[in-house]
């Protein structure tokens, strides 16, 4: 599946070239489907995903968050722990129109 991801220029401007289309494999489309709804902890995406090895989640959960399909939201808790989680991002809700 393709979609045309943004660029961005200098200061948030918009960059003159042309906007380059960004191929998503299954496992993409498959986290932002899950990712749909709300926010999920990555433990989450990872149970859900079992089809899909550990690494190719990780992997494409670093890519999504790179071309801004998703974005990561790191939580602390007074206990000391942190809580990764990930929710959708402007290309991401762009995605489901």
């Amino acid at each position: 599946m393709m979609f045309a991801a943004k660029k961005k220029g200098y200061a948030g401007k918009p960059a003159k070239e042309p906007i380059k289309p960004v191929k998503l494999n299954q496992c993409d489309v498959d986290i932002l489907h899950y990712l749909r709804d709300e926010m999920r902890e990555v433990i989450s995406i990872h149970e859900k995903l079992s089809k899909y090895s550990d690494q190719e989640i990780s992997l494409n959960l670093s890519w999504l968050e790179k071309k801004n399909f998703i974005k990561k939201i790191i939580g602390h808790n007074p206990f000391g722990m942190n809580t990764i989680s990930y929710t959708l991002d402007y290309l991401g809700k762009d995605y489901f129109g």
